[in-house]
């Protein structure tokens, strides 16, 4: 933790700080404080997991206006990859409307490696339980 300001003890024994700057911080005895950090690696995987949907998503044969529909969420996808901390909900909605489409497409996601590999990456990556998704 740094840039605490102000520090004073209170008559609990705890510190009342104004100004603080931290990536985490944790309050109480047997607090702890955890920061999950991604690697450029782990953006690495995002954005192939993407392109990878893409691709697929290309190769099948579909009516061309589900397939604009469908390249419209992976742009989204990959818009959200590029954030330095995607947002899980935002994330996971997108793929919920993926993957709903993809059904009505009558794609099967869960029996088609192609789409569930980077699926769960991108869950994996993001922090989003695949579960959710309804696949």
């Amino acid at each position: 933790m740094s840039g605490v300001t102000n520090n004073r003890p209170t008559p609990e024994g705890g510190i009342v700080a104004t100004n603080i700057r931290a990536e985490a911080i944790a309050v109480g005895p047997h607090a702890t404080a955890i920061v999950n950090a991604r690697s450029s690696r782990d953006d690495a995987q995002l954005l192939q997991a993407v392109l990878d949907l893409r691709y697929y998503i290309q190769s099948l044969h579909i009516d061309p206006q589900r397939h604009a529909l469908l390249e419209g969420d992976l742009r989204r996808l990959e818009r959200l990859a590029q954030k330095d901390a995607p947002d899980p909900e935002k994330v996971q909605g997108v793929l919920e409307r993926f993957a709903e489409k993809l059904k009505k497409a009558g794609v099967v996601v869960k029996e088609t490696a192609e789409l569930i590999e980077p699926i769960k990456t991108i869950t994996a990556v993001v922090g989003v339980a695949l579960a959710t998704l309804g696949l």
